[in-house]
């Protein structure tokens, strides 16, 4: 009679070390997708921080031309 006492008390035990071990897998994929998507935000900050250096430069080229383009036609 113990020993199936025993086998039964396991049985009830096993579930919730099951639900443990998915539970653990779920917390592992949850990190990896946060650090997945960290990289990727980091990413795309700089490519950010590059698009507006990138447009920085060329709106300063744009209002350097026209600064020379209203001062030639004003000595004309």
């Amino acid at each position: 009679y113990s020993a199936n006492v025993s086998s039964q008390n396991s049985q009830k035990l096993r579930p919730s070390l099951h639900y443990d071990k998915y539970r653990l897998t779920d917390r592992r994929l949850s990190r990896v997708q946060v650090v997945k998507m960290s990289r990727r935000l980091a990413g795309l900050e700089k490519q950010n921080a590059e698009r507006r250096q990138t447009e920085l430069v060329l709106f300063s080229l744009l209002l350097s031309a026209c600064l020379l383009n209203g001062w030639l036609w004003i000595r004309r």
